[in-house]
């Protein structure tokens, strides 16, 4: 199986205020922060927990024509927040079929029993060839073995988060999402992030725990440009902002 490899990583935020801010508009966002020179994907994934709040739409066919219009696309939904460490897991196995990939996560609304999300979120990952971390889902023994092996390892937890139950080495610093979404909240976090952490961390850690039924996803970015023990102080976890 090939590498899945990250190109870039973007993000996007807007107020909702009462207006119908939908998941095409979300994609428009997401979009407009792509690199010029990202070649037209093989494979386009979105990813959300509950439906548009514009309706049946088919976003995620917009979204591939937005991206060149030569990929295979579907959607990945009904898992809760565990919709895009699925589509995760589809876009490693299609790593070498599909050249570029891309997987957006969106949220404009959430399912019942979970509150409802301060702003219309995503974030929008590119996969492909080149220098990019390794992405890959894993369980929470690999975070243990992937501290020793790395170095420092950084534990991005959704607001959620039971970071003993995922298996967080006590050693890992933690950047924990605070509340207000819910299956974009480690990928936002990601995205916005992703230029300081990869200098800092050569191993990071997407930990979320889904609070309607508690079941736990990871997934781990490793082999980032951050050297070996760029981020030891003194041997003690650290908070992240």
């Amino acid at each position: 199986m090939a590498d899945l490899r990250l190109v870039t990583a973007v993000g996007a935020s807007t107020p909702q205020d009462g207006a119908a801010v939908g998941h095409k508009e979300v994609v428009d966002l997401l979009v407009a922060g792509l690199p010029q020179d990202l070649p037209p994907p093989g494979l386009v994934l979105l990813s959300y927990a509950a439906p548009d709040v514009n309706g049946n739409q088919t976003v995620a066919s917009y979204l591939n024509m937005r991206t060149g219009g030569q990929a295979h696309s579907f959607a990945v939904s009904g898992q809760g927040l565990g919709g895009p460490f699925s589509a995760l897991r589809v876009a490693r196995a299609y790593a070498a079929e599909a050249g570029t990939s891309v997987l957006a996560v969106v949220e404009c609304r959430t399912p019942d029993g979970v509150g409802a999300p301060l702003a219309a979120t995503g974030a929008l990952l590119a996969f492909g060839s080149g220098e990019g971390p390794v992405v890959e889902p894993a369980t929470g023994g690999r975070l243990a073995a992937l501290a020793q092996e790395s170095g420092p390892l950084l534990a991005v937890l959704g607001p959620t988060a039971d970071a003993e139950a995922l298996g967080v080495p006590a050693g890992a610093d933690v950047h924990r999402v605070a509340a207000g979404g819910y299956c974009t909240s480690v990928w936002l976090a990601l995205a916005r992030h992703w230029p300081r952490w990869s200098q800092t961390y050569p191993a990071i850690a997407l930990c979320d725990t889904d609070p309607l039924h508690g079941t736990g996803h990871v997934a781990v970015l490793h082999g980032t440009h951050a050297p070996h023990g760029a981020a030891e102080r003194g041997g003690r976890p650290q908070a992240v902002h």
